[in-house]
């Protein structure tokens, strides 16, 4: 007599992502504001600044990222964010440390373009962030040069050429779990030197209009993305050659479907059918479905 083994040994409820999932972004806003004027800007240049030039005049850099690839709920892991230094720093200059500050108001990119090496900005267009203004002839700073959190996220040692790396300090991790958990307060990070009151310590760096994407400002982060569906049971009975699968569901958020998927190694798994979910519910909820004409061996069953 042929048999047929039914098995649930490989329950997987996915929705879809790795249980760490890394992401890498560009920066969607970058600009640099100069301390000695409240209408110079740098929303389209190819470089940003921070630092001290010869003449002890500050620069900063403003810098933002479009986190909503990252799903809500999901919880952050490891962050890090890439800038190339791009010019050699004075001679009279030694090591630079620079620091990134989480922003506490949004501000703007416009449309400013200065020429040649851009150190001295262009004149502000609407909505351009400046020294004094957010965004320019619309609303100010609370402080001139940005409002931002006086406890430093990560800070980095400069290179003279290459590349920059802030990486997964707590302080980092949390600034971008609170984006993700608050995305309309998303503002970003203000980078600045940590030597403010030294002159040529300025640094340039690649901006996200850069025309080599390697050299554009990135953040890499890493997640675990929190499943859509909390699953309280899922077993199955053999009657007759088929497969009788039933689960049931305590709550399910934004859930179109369950997809079932079978296997006879337990590795490698295919669809064979599909059950609609019931969107967003706090209720409890009871699924079936059934394969036919099972064949002679093992089968694995699976929930996506």
């Amino acid at each position: 007599m042929k048999k047929i083994y039914f098995l649930l040994l490989l329950v997987c409820l996915t929705n879809g992502i790795n249980a760490q999932s890394p992401v890498t972004i560009v920066a969607d806003r970058d600009n640099s504001i100069y301390s000695e004027s409240g209408t110079a800007s740098n929303g389209a240049g190819q470089h940003i600044f921070t630092g001290a030039n010869a003449a002890s005049n500050l620069r900063r850099s403003l810098i933002h990222f479009n986190l909503s690839t990252i799903p809500a709920g999901s919880v952050i892991t490891a962050v890090s964010i890439s800038l190339y230094a791009n010019k050699l720093p004075p001679a009279s200059s030694g090591p630079t440390t620079i620091e990134l500050h989480k922003l506490l108001e949004d501000w703007g990119e416009g449309t400013s373009d200065p020429t040649n090496a851009e150190g001295q900005g262009a004149p502000a267009t609407a909505n351009d962030a400046t020294w004094t203004s957010n965004l320019f002839n619309t609303s100010t700073w609370t402080a001139p040069g940005s409002d931002f959190s006086a406890t430093k996220s990560d800070s980095a040692l400069v290179p003279s050429i290459g590349i920059l790396t802030f990486a997964s300090t707590p302080a980092l991790v949390a600034d971008v779990q609170s984006f993700v958990n608050a995305g309309a307060f998303n503002f970003g990070w203000v980078i600045m030197s940590s030597a403010e009151d030294t002159a040529n310590t300025a640094r340039r760096f690649s901006s996200r209009t850069n025309p080599t994407a390697a050299r554009q400002p990135s953040i890499t982060v890493t997640y675990t993305a929190s499943l859509p569906v909390t699953l309280k049971t899922f077993s199955g009975t053999l009657q007759n050659n088929r497969a009788l699968l039933n689960w049931q569901t305590v709550t399910e958020l934004n859930n179109q479907y369950y997809e079932v998927e079978h296997s006879i190694d337990g590795v490698t798994f295919s669809s064979i059918g599909k059950v609609n979910g019931n969107g967003s519910s706090t209720a409890s909820h009871n699924y079936t479905f059934t394969q036919n004409n099972l064949t002679q061996g093992k089968h694995y069953y699976r929930l996506a």
